[in-house]
């Protein structure tokens, strides 16, 4: 691991905050208990600036996803009941789905949730198993086809993605990361 690694928590219109609120505590939660800085988690969106997300609660986003220095980037979930609701928010997300696309290799993609569909459409992870909230994953199977697709999993981590299924899916991506870089003790002792 770097000396400290570098998490972007994207921001994007109608994004639910509240995961990567807790996701940011977690990581700096970790960094208090080890007593170092090993994670660094700033706001990104396709654009700096402010982010109307959902319950139209606005956020600042820090940085570019263009412009941010990032190893990792954690991709929240969005409200939507249905496939074709998660279908008409990807096709109002082209400009974000490009940039992700255009996203160096090396970085590592999270994403809970229906965060994970943003991911598939983007590209990045075919051939990659992954998983997805169990409603979706049907219609994720017939319009991703080129990933290995485990939804009877909560869980799915590869070397360089982790995608969890639900709106709490943050947490077990976050404890995995606090366990492998900090220490199994160091995630007991972190209240949750």
């Amino acid at each position: 691991m770097p000396k400290k690694l570098r998490v972007g928590l994207l921001l994007f219109p109608g994004c639910m905050p509240a995961g990567l609120f807790a996701f940011a505590d977690l990581l700096h939660a970790a960094n208090r208990r080890s007593g170092r800085v090993l994670f660094e988690a700033t706001y990104v969106a396709l654009q700096a600036g402010p982010v109307t997300c959902a319950h139209g609660i606005g956020l600042q986003a820090e940085k570019s996803l263009g412009e941010a220095d990032l190893d990792a980037l954690m991709v929240p979930g969005f409200w939507a009941e249905s496939a074709e609701q998660v279908k008409g928010v990807l096709a109002g997300q082209a400009p974000l789905l490009k940039a992700l696309s255009n996203r160096p290799r090396r970085l590592q993609l999270w994403a809970y949730c229906t965060g994970v569909c943003l991911l598939a459409a983007c590209g990045r992870l075919d051939g990659q198993g992954l998983t997805v909230t169990w409603w979706l994953a049907q219609s994720m199977q017939e319009q991703h086809g080129k990933v290995r697709w485990q939804s009877e999993q909560n869980c799915v981590f590869n070397a360089r993605t982790a995608t969890a299924s639900g709106v709490n899916g943050y947490l077990p991506i976050a404890e995995h990361l606090i366990e492998r870089n900090v220490s199994r003790d160091a995630l007991r002792d972190i209240p949750g």
